[in-house]
């Protein structure tokens, strides 16, 4: 099976946010955009970033149809503490 993007998460102070369909991630001095497969894309600015201005705490994966399911629920169950955005095409 080809992947053709990934999940990607990040800690901004308390909220962990998970974002959907990422293809790819570039740096710059105001922050980090996630290139994403619609074409919406997602930019973080560094001051939004919790631990410093660093992508701490940050993880990569490629997802499965039940680890997706686990993050709507997470973000379901405490909309406060967990955000998910889905940028894949559908």
């Amino acid at each position: 099976m080809i992947r053709t993007s990934f999940t990607a998460s990040y800690r901004s102070h308390r909220v962990r946010y998970t974002i959907l369909g990422v293809t790819s991630i570039v740096p710059n001095l105001n922050g980090f955009l996630f290139f994403t497969e619609d074409g919406e894309n997602h930019f973080v600015e560094s001051h939004e970033l919790a631990e410093g201005n660093s992508l701490n705490g940050v993880y990569f994966e490629y997802s499965t149809e039940e680890d997706l399911a686990i993050e709507f629920e997470m973000a379901t169950d405490s909309p406060e503490l967990n955000k998910v955005i889905d940028h894949r095409k559908h």
